[in-house]
């Protein structure tokens, strides 16, 4: 019924909520500029198999994409503000669990955590990623947490247990 779907062959929607159109495959932002690039590909063009071809691709996908056109998909927030609150945030996150946060997993925390912002002032928090958390692991994520606050408190949100455990994934799993 919408007009794009008649005027283009849409291969996949990518973006920071899955809009849910059946037979239109979802990429998350995320998932886009995350190191599983391939399987992205693979999504993409299911019939390429030539991997120069997919490289090639990929190449120009990574050079085409700028933190600014990423956050470019955040419609209802100030992208200022929130790059500001997230370099805020990770400076946190480095500081409170002693680490040092990669290029690769910046620009992740930096797509996701916009995306979060606007899931959770929309009400659509993140659902069923593993909150089932103990030990050194729950201490961490409690200590992100602590370092969502800025964010929390300015945009009315709480970031919940799935929410620390996801950005926990994202520093120590990446």
């Amino acid at each position: 019924s919408n007009s794009i779907f008649k005027e283009y062959n849409v291969k996949a929607i990518i973006g920071t909520s899955n809009p849910h159109i059946e037979g239109i495959p979802y990429i998350g932002l995320e998932k886009l500029i995350s190191n599983d690039n391939e399987s992205v590909l693979k999504i993409l063009f299911p019939e390429l198999k030539n991997q120069q071809t997919l490289n090639k691709i990929n190449e120009k996908l990574v050079e085409n994409i700028s933190l600014e056109r990423l956050l470019s998909a955040v419609t209802i927030l100030d992208v200022n503000t929130v790059l500001k609150m997230i370099s805020n945030l990770i400076n946190e996150l480095e500081k409170t669990l002693n680490i040092t946060v990669k290029n690769n997993q910046r620009l992740v925390l930096y797509v996701h955590t916009s995306a979060l912002i606007e899931r959770m002032i929309r009400n659509e928090p993140l659902k069923n990623y593993e909150s089932n958390i103990n030990g050194k692991r729950l201490q961490k994520c409690l200590k992100i947490k602590r370092a969502f606050r800025e964010i929390e408190n300015t945009y009315g949100i709480d970031i919940g247990k799935s929410e620390s455990n996801y950005i926990y994934d994202i520093i120590y799993n990446y």
